[in-house]
């Protein structure tokens, strides 16, 4: 469901191209302005502006993300949140 670009100092995660929207959850990007998840967000996919979001823990294994200027923050239409736990 993603792909690497590899720079000269690290790597970005991209979306790939053709990938099948199945698998994404849809949400209302009008209402739902938090997003909670199993385990510590690490990235969130197409990179967007920390000014429009905000990450926060709420437990041990469970994280939420906080969009505080949607307009900006949904510019892309898709959002992958990658944490340290698998998804069930």
């Amino acid at each position: 469901m993603g792909g690497f670009l590899w720079g000269l100092l690290g790597s970005t995660t991209t979306l790939a191209n053709g990938f099948d929207d199945k698998y994404f959850k849809p949400i209302d990007k009008t209402q739902d302005m938090t997003i909670q998840v199993k385990g510590k967000i690490d990235e969130v996919i197409p990179k967007r502006n920390i000014e429009f979001y905000k990450k926060s823990e709420v437990s041990d294994d469970q994280s939420m993300l906080t969009i505080a200027e949607p307009n900006q923050f949904w510019q892309d239409r898709y959002l992958v949140i990658i944490t340290d736990k698998e998804n069930e």
